[in-house]
């Protein structure tokens, strides 16, 4: 019964890991389009050369900051829920690792207790071998 809590446990620890890795890549994206587009919005500077390129420029540039701080507000959501599941993995972690004390426990005391019954079961036959031979003399 234990045995399958911990199996139940460990791949809980797993799914929450898959779940990090994935928040992870999440937070790398959003830093790669970030840079990209402020890459992409000083690249821009200074191409226009008459009043209309100006002002599509100015749009251009005005949509570009929109993204960003829509980006980096996902990045922020990102790392805030990345924090959130790494919290989440060190108490499943936790609770997995218990498991797996309690369990290294009982199986001690039962090798404890099985070489306390092999010891009975052999001074038990020691005892009777000497009886015989106390009985045949």
């Amino acid at each position: 019964m234990l045995e399958k809590l911990r199996q139940m446990r460990q791949r809980i620890v797993e799914q929450t890991r898959v779940r990090l890795a994935q928040q992870q890549q999440l937070c790398q994206r959003c830093n790669n389009n970030i840079a990209s587009l402020k890459a992409l919005s000083d690249s821009s500077d200074g191409i226009a050369s008459d009043a209309v390129q100006l002002h599509n420029q100015a749009r251009f540039k005005a949509t570009l900051r929109r993204v960003i701080d829509w980006q980096e507000q996902e990045r922020a959501l990102a790392a805030i829920e990345q924090v959130r599941i790494q919290r989440e993995l060190a108490e499943h972690a936790r609770r997995e690792m218990a498991l797996r004390v309690v369990m290294e426990q009982q199986k001690q005391a039962l090798r404890m207790a099985l070489e306390r019954d092999q010891q009975k079961q052999t001074d038990a036959q020691g005892i009777q071998s000497w009886m015989r031979n106390k009985k045949s003399e």
